[in-house]
């Protein structure tokens, strides 16, 4: 009998990979839900800077669990390997998020960008 199957038979060891699943499943919706809060009331929106300083804090905090839920799971033992790349996914947006509404892109810059994507106006 090699060790996973002692894993895959020992209750405690099933209860833990489920435990860990149920987990990173939560966090991976919440950052979607994050996300889709901070499109709704920030991007799409003119946030007050108070709004976006609160929101950044919050986002600050967003990528700290993140970056330990990453680090659980470079655990070699880790039972939940298969959500490593939805996490990592997860954390490269709220990064570039970060990135976004620390350093926004003026008007300017924003009218060349699109000029350059599209050239004919389309």
């Amino acid at each position: 009998m090699n060790s996973a199957t002692v894993f895959l038979e020992d209750p405690r060891a099933r209860a833990s990979e489920r435990a860990g699943h149920e987990l990173l499943s939560y966090w991976i919706t919440r950052c979607d839900q994050f996300l889709d809060r901070q499109r709704q009331t920030i991007l799409e929106r003119d946030a007050s800077a108070n709004e976006i300083a609160e929101h950044v804090a919050a986002l600050k905090f967003m990528i700290r669990v993140t970056l330990a839920l990453q680090a659980l799971l470079a655990d070699p033992d880790a039972a939940a390997q298969r959500f490593a790349p939805a996490l990592s996914g997860k954390l490269l947006q709220l990064q570039e998020s970060l990135k976004l509404l620390q350093n926004p892109m003026t008007e300017q810059q924003a009218d060349a960008v699109l000029q350059s994507a599209f050239p004919d106006g389309r």
